[in-house]
């Protein structure tokens, strides 16, 4: 359940991010055009850069000048930005985990082969 519950949070997280990225990049400049062009930028990288390795999938790229669908309708592209964004989020949500969990793994076979040569050589 737990993990379940995680899962949740993380794709919340992510449709928030995504939202909040397809808004200040898609949004007209309003009195705070330095704010709005930052952090259309730092929540859009991870998206424009994701969809540059994946050609078929992609978002609003405001870095590499690449376009999901020339002519798709605006709920199109929105839906497209949306679905490529929280996966591509979900995924950043999950790589702190999947790193401690090898740290964690590579730390108990150290510990593990050191105990066991240690035991080793109280027996010879």
């Amino acid at each position: 359940m737990r993990h379940l519950i995680g899962f949740v949070h993380r794709v919340v997280y992510a449709a928030l991010l995504t939202l909040c990225s397809w808004l200040t990049c898609t949004s007209p400049v309003g009195a705070h055009a330095a704010v709005q062009k930052l952090t259309c930028e730092v929540l859009d990288w991870p998206i424009a850069a994701a969809g540059v390795v994946v050609r078929h999938w992609r978002g609003v790229d405001v870095f590499y000048g690449g376009g999901g669908c020339e002519f798709c309708p605006p709920k199109e592209f929105f839906w497209s930005h949306l679905r490529f964004g929280i996966l591509v989020y979900v995924v950043l949500f999950y790589v702190p985990s999947v790193v401690i969990l090898i740290a964690r793994r590579w730390r108990l076979k150290v510990n593990h082969d050191r105990v066991t040569g240690a035991e080793r050589q109280g027996n010879a």
